[in-house]
Order: C-alpha cells, then sequence, then structure tokens
C-alpha cells in the first residue's frame, strides 16, 4: 500500500510521507494487532551446519573451510546475477517455494491421509522488477 501511496504522491507532484509516519500502518499495528517484519530466509544445510557450530563453539577446520568455499561460490553468484539484471537482456529468476500438502490440518492423522499437493513458484523479472506467482496442483502437472 505504501509503494501506491508513492506512485500516487509522484503522479500528483506531492512530497510523500515516510513509511514510519504513513497512516495505515499505525492502524495495522495498533488497530488489528497485525506487525510488520522482514521475512525469514531459509538457510541451505552447510550454512546452518557453520550456524550450529558457530553458536556451539564447534568449529572443526573441515566445517570452515567448507563454508568458505561455499560463501566465495554464493557471493560470486549474486554478484553475477547482478551484473546480469544491469543488462539490456531481461532476466527471470524462478523458485520452488512451497508444497503445500492439501487436505490440511493440524491434526497428524490427516498428514497420511493426504490426496493433493499444491505447488508454489515465484518468479522475479529484472526488467520492471516485476514479480509472479504461480500454484497448480499436481493433477494439472503430474
Amino acid at each position: 500500500m505504501y509503494d501506491s501511496y508513492l506512485v500516487d504522491c509522484e503522479a500528483k507532484k506531492q512530497k510523500s510521507v515516510k513509511m514510519t509516519m504513513y497512516r495505515y500502518r499505525d492502524v495495522f499495528n495498533s488497530d488489528f494487532n497485525i506487525s510488520f517484519n522482514k521475512p525469514k530466509k531459509d538457510r541451505c544445510d552447510l550454512c546452518e551446519q557453520f550456524a550450529v557450530a558457530e553458536r556451539n563453539e564447534n568449529i572443526t577446520t573441515s566445517i570452515k573451510e567448507n563454508y568458505d568455499r561455499h560463501y566465495a561460490s554464493k557471493q560470486s553468484t549474486e554478484k553475477e546475477r547482478a551484473q546480469d539484471r544491469k543488462g539490456s537482456i531481461p532476466v527471470l529468476c524462478l523458485d520452488l517455494e512451497n508444497v503445500i500438502s492439501l487436505p490440511h490440518a493440524n491434526v497428524s492423522n490427516i498428514f497420511y491421509k493426504r490426496k493433493l499437493n499444491l505447488y508454489n513458484v515465484t518468479g522475479h523479472l529484472s526488467h520492471g522488477r516485476q514479480g509472479y506467482c504461480m500454484l497448480w496442483h499436481e493433477g494439472q502437472a503430474g
């Protein structure tokens, strides 16, 4: 909503207020008890192994070397992706976000009786900074 507000202010050539002063944010926080935060990031097994070893102060040489190689590779990939996004050719990044089992309930017995998987894939197109979300069930795609 705030992004839409900024676009509207820009179109009307008005000065916008900061996010903290934006009225609807305060309404959500105070009247509806809804808060805003950054979503948690998933970590791969190697990053999680390193984080646990670091917390327990139990970092071995092999864990450190593996993590350093992995981190360097990650930085290289991010640098390459940033470089690709600056070019004239559109770049589409895809991520299988979630596989949702249906029916969904917090009862363990239903876990073994579920009948259908729903897939959620997100994509981000570098040009125009467009985000996409696609949903389909396994009956549509096997």
